[in-house]
């Protein structure tokens, strides 16, 4: 129930432009773009693809404090994440990693095509509430 009220709340803030997106440029070489046949057979190790993404072009510095500054400010941030894989399958094990390893408290609400909607409640008092 909170993740689909989470959902309605992200859609009529996008719709109000209130909601923060952000985009995660990296650099386009690393871009996975093309298909192959393992691709084709669905036996991409999306892990190991997202973990070499992550090393090779780990996000800056500045772009995880201004991600973990926006969750903080507004609990809801969706992050771009198109410009550094192409694939949607990757997507959404590429938004965990960035949960677990530099966003910590934070929770996937959803993931569509290449963008990954964060929460994370404002501490001490969130600023979003639930209705039961």
């Amino acid at each position: 129930k909170k993740k689909r009220f989470l959902r309605s709340l992200a859609g009529r803030m996008k719709r109000d432009g209130s909601l923060v997106e952000i985009e995660w440029t990296g650099s386009g070489n690393n871009n996975l773009s093309s298909t192959t046949d393992a691709d084709e057979a669905g036996d991409i190790d999306w892990e190991k693809v997202t973990s070499e993404i992550i090393l090779n072009i780990p996000p800056s510095p500045q772009w995880v404090t201004h991600v973990d500054a926006n969750l903080w400010d507004h609990e809801l941030v969706l992050l771009r994440l198109g410009n550094i894989i192409s694939k949607k399958k990757g997507v959404k094990v590429l938004g965990e990693t960035l949960v677990n390893t530099y966003l910590k408290g934070s929770t996937i609400v959803q993931v569509v095509g290449h963008t990954v909607l964060l929460y994370r409640p404002k501490f001490p008092k969130p600023v979003i509430t639930f209705e039961e």
